[in-house]
């Protein structure tokens, strides 16, 4: 039996990779789609949605169960940039003070405290995904991209926050780890909108293509869905139809338009 499920959070082949090993210890076949986020799962026995969804949970992967789920998870994406957006701005703004740019900088945006105030909904907040992650990769023994922006951006939190203790605030990086995250984030909300947009584009695509057939049964035709033709039927194309299906030329000729396929704009001839 077949199962596709839609995951919020695969972003890499190292998450592909995490998944189809964690599914594979339950002696089940899964096969992971980085471009589409999707997890495409075969079992011999019929497997329970919760069951399922239940598993990626437990490895920090979060299913889209229907369209509402998908538009909360889009809906956290944008609260997170959000939030990053706006605190990372004024930590932005005192890096012209840093590159010697003579610039209005009220004092208490220098102040380390304020900066480490600002900084941490960033961090935990809108970074909590980074931190989520890594978490599950490190227990398998992975590592991917997020565990860089985890390394990075904490050591600069840390090392910031002992700088601010110790009163020496005039060399700190608060503003590293809001702007890494804020740029990671913003980062994967275009690639996630293109994304989107060329599956779109693709599955409109998909649609225009025939899904029946004229089969030829005995000395009649009969309409049958692309799914149930066989190897070494015959079927029919007539003027101006779309054409079901690969096959060769037995009978009749034609001008076929291939432009989607090559490019081309002028129709092929087919005998």
């Amino acid at each position: 039996m077949r199962k596709t499920v839609k995951v919020s959070n695969i972003t890499c082949a190292q998450c592909a990779k995490t998944i189809e090993s964690h599914f594979k210890a339950l002696d089940i076949d899964v096969k992971v789609l980085v471009p589409s986020k999707k997890v495409i799962i075969e079992n011999d026995q019929p497997l329970k949605d919760e069951f399922i969804h239940d598993e990626l949970l437990k490895i920090g992967y979060y299913p889209l169960i229907d369209n509402l789920d998908q538009k909360k998870a889009k809906l956290k994406v944008r609260i997170d940039l959000l939030i990053a957006f706006v605190f990372s701005l004024p930590l932005l703004y005192t890096m012209f003070y840093h590159f010697g740019i003579n610039v209005p900088m009220p004092n208490i945006l220098l102040n380390g405290y304020f900066q480490w105030i600002i900084t941490t909904p960033v961090l935990f907040i809108s970074g909590r995904r980074f931190f989520v992650s890594t978490f599950y990769q490190l227990k398998y023994k992975n590592t991917t991209m997020d565990t860089l922006v985890v390394i990075g951006t904490l050591s600069a939190y840390i090392y910031s926050i002992y700088l601010t203790l110790t009163s020496n605030a005039h060399h700190l990086y608060f503003e590293t780890t809001a702007v890494i995250i804020f740029m990671v984030l913003l980062g994967n909300a275009f690639e996630n909108r293109v994304k989107e947009k060329t599956s779109d584009a693709l599955q409109q695509l998909v649609s225009l293509s025939s899904k029946t057939a004229k089969v030829k049964v005995d000395n009649t035709f009969v309409v049958k869905p692309i799914e149930d033709v066989k190897v070494g039927d015959t079927i029919i194309v007539l003027s101006n139809e779309k054409v079901p299906l690969d096959g060769i030329v037995s009978k009749g000729m034609t001008y076929v338009d291939e432009s989607m396929i090559t490019g081309e704009p002028m129709p092929v001839l087919k005998k």
